[in-house]
């Protein structure tokens, strides 16, 4: 069997995703894909800005404001979307009356790190403005 690896958290996982109802269970996934995109994101960002990527002036503002444009275009919707569907799984299970109260924590949380996610977002876009006004200077 070639399913290298995958049994070792996955009992773990079964046991905290009885707990999410499955609705919740699919945006796992895409948090994780979201936390990676916004890492890689910093890092480069990091890289732009502390000078340990070598660039002219104009390639250094080409590359912030690309940062900025795939932020704002493709991450921050990602995540306000996340945010939106959330509030309407927990709304429905409020209305279900299935939400009970480890879910609403669990939903809660959810909801705090999604929000937490779009502040960051928010921070790496000024930076990256910071820096484009300091290239542009």
């Amino acid at each position: 069997s070639g399913m290298g690896g995958s049994a070792s958290g996955s009992v773990h996982s079964q046991q905290q995703s009885r707990l999410l109802p499955p609705e919740m269970q699919s945006l796992e996934p895409m948090q994780q894909m979201m936390t990676e995109q916004v890492d890689k994101v910093t890092l480069e960002l990091d890289g732009i800005l502390s000078g340990d990527v070598e660039l002219g002036p104009a390639e250094k503002t080409a590359k912030l404001a690309g940062l900025k444009m795939q932020i704002q275009h493709l991450l921050l919707p990602m995540v306000s979307s996340q945010c939106t569907y959330l509030a309407s799984v927990m709304q429905a299970g409020t209305d279900a009356g299935r939400n009970t109260a480890i879910r609403r924590l669990k939903l809660q949380h959810m909801q705090r790190s999604l929000e937490g996610k779009q502040r960051e977002l928010r921070d790496i876009i000024n930076l990256c403005n910071e820096g484009i006004e300091e290239g542009g200077a």
